[in-house]
């Protein structure tokens, strides 16, 4: 019974000091949380929770080594998980570890195939280094395992239009638009797409779509731009066939 009673009040004290450093990460004080984390890990050592917040905190103060370190920590007391795996490829990835990146990210995949941030990252990554083409598999796959994955299917999309598949990716985006009709995302794809058909008219509304839904957002500075050299081009056309 007092066994007990000391591991309760351990676990207690630990999970005291978590609390503290979520608190300190909050307010910007990232130094402060560590300090926390790693007398919590003086409680209980072989908390994997605990090496992965020690990597999250120590990404953010920039320091990529410690990350890298307490992620794999965090791993050999569990290999299990998964957003462990995703965010390790992210620390490889910013190092330039690309082909350590890839296979974190695949490792995510392999435990958790519905994981989509883990499947964009990757899908860029192969992008990057190999060919869109290449990265319409990883799309395919992901939308194989969730097929309502918005996000994924627009990166389809994008990927499809980058590898001159103009017509696929058309249609990727107009299921994209079923689901979610504001996805800025999609509509700005989308006006890339029929632009590259000369469907000037469409892909102007499409663009301004972007900008009206979002006027500050990612999309819309590219949005404005692209519509008016649409204009400008449907001008020319014009002109050319009077």
């Amino acid at each position: 019974p007092l066994a007990d009673e000391l591991a309760r009040r351990v676990r207690g004290d630990v999970e005291v000091l978590v609390a503290r450093a979520r608190v300190r990460l909050a307010v910007e004080d990232a130094l402060g949380a560590l300090d926390c984390i790693r007398e919590a890990q003086t409680l209980a050592p072989g908390r994997p929770d605990l090496f992965h917040l020690q990597a999250q905190v120590s990404a953010r103060l920039g320091d990529r080594s410690a990350a890298l370190a307490a992620f794999n920590a965090a791993l050999q007391l569990d290999p299990s998980l998964v957003r462990v795996w995703f965010e390790l490829g992210g620390i490889e990835e910013e190092r330039g570890n690309l082909a350590a990146a890839r296979s974190a990210y695949e490792r995510a995949l392999d435990l958790l195939p519905t994981y989509g941030a883990a499947g964009l990252a990757l899908a860029e990554l192969v992008r990057r280094t190999e060919t869109p083409r290449a990265a319409v598999g990883v799309l395919v796959r992901l939308l194989e395992a969730d097929p309502y994955e918005l996000e994924a299917l627009t990166a389809l999309g994008r990927m499809l239009l980058e590898d001159g598949r103009t017509t696929q990716a058309l249609e990727a985006f107009e299921r994209v638009l079923r689901f979610d009709p504001e996805h800025a995302g999609a509509l700005y794809h989308e006006g890339a797409a029929l632009a590259r058909q000369r469907q000037f008219d469409q892909a102007v509304q499409a663009w301004d779509r972007v900008v009206q839904l979002d006027p500050g957002g990612p999309y819309a500075s590219q949005a404005r731009t692209r519509a008016r050299s649409a204009r400008d081009l449907q001008h020319i056309f014009a002109s050319s066939a009077g």
